[in-house]
């Protein structure tokens, strides 16, 4: 079976701390291009945010490595970053790139890179997470599927990584992308404006505290 990326999860609550003790994470966890994207961090829950899924990201793209039979990479010497549009890029030193996502909940981050030209998106929800099913972020006929808050979160995360994959994003699209459970399975309904690659891999389920969802698309990389 072919690996489609790798993926680390950290917890949040580590980094508040020594945040809060003022660490600085320039020159040491990031690179030149993540330390501009660092100082418009104004937030500590941003400041959290921001490092755990760079320290994530490279805990992942450093397995792609080790996977691959090349020596891992110190920090500072792989960047994630946005390109023109939008959607993140790894950045290794020696010249490697591959598509990368991360996602945050309260307590976690995630990262997803991929293992070749892919592109992939990636999505979390914890208990804590301020999905309900309403008008503003479901349809109807999902809201009338609905029976519990976990079961909205994972329709969620669906819809997330969907407009991540797609590069849509879902906002103001939350009631044309529309999750419809059918014989035990959980569908997804899209309009027929917006593309997807053919050679696409969808996929969502609770993981311990976490509602993940993950896309893998075959449309190749922008540079």
């Amino acid at each position: 079976m072919a690996v489609l990326g790798y993926a680390a999860l950290i917890r949040l609550a580590p980094l508040r701390d020594v945040i809060e003790d003022g660490l600085d994470p320039v020159g040491t966890f990031l690179g030149p291009r993540e330390e501009d994207l660092w100082v418009r961090c104004v937030t500590q829950k941003r400041k959290v945010e921001f490092l755990g899924g760079r320290i994530a990201g490279k805990l992942a793209a450093n397995m792609y490595r080790v996977a691959a039979g090349t020596f891992p990479k110190s920090w500072n010497a792989v960047e994630i970053f946005p390109q023109g549009n939008g959607r993140p890029v790894c950045e290794h030193d020696d010249g490697l790139r591959h598509s990368i996502s991360i996602s945050h909940s309260s307590s976690w981050a995630l990262a997803l890179v991929s293992s070749d030209r892919s592109t992939v998106a990636v999505d979390i929800e914890d208990s804590h997470s301020r999905v309900r099913p309403m008008a503003d972020m479901f349809h109807e006929v999902e809201i009338s599927q609905i029976r519990t808050l976990k079961d909205a979160r994972l329709r969620w995360t669906l819809k997330e990584v969907y407009g991540k994959l797609t590069g849509w994003g879902v906002q103001g699209l939350t009631r044309d992308i529309i999750t419809l459970r059918l014989a035990d399975g959980l569908w997804l309904a899209i309009p027929p404006w917006i593309s997807m690659a053919e050679s696409s891999i969808l996929a969502v389920n609770h993981w311990g505290p976490l509602t993940v969802a993950i896309g893998v698309s075959a449309r190749a990389q922008e540079t």
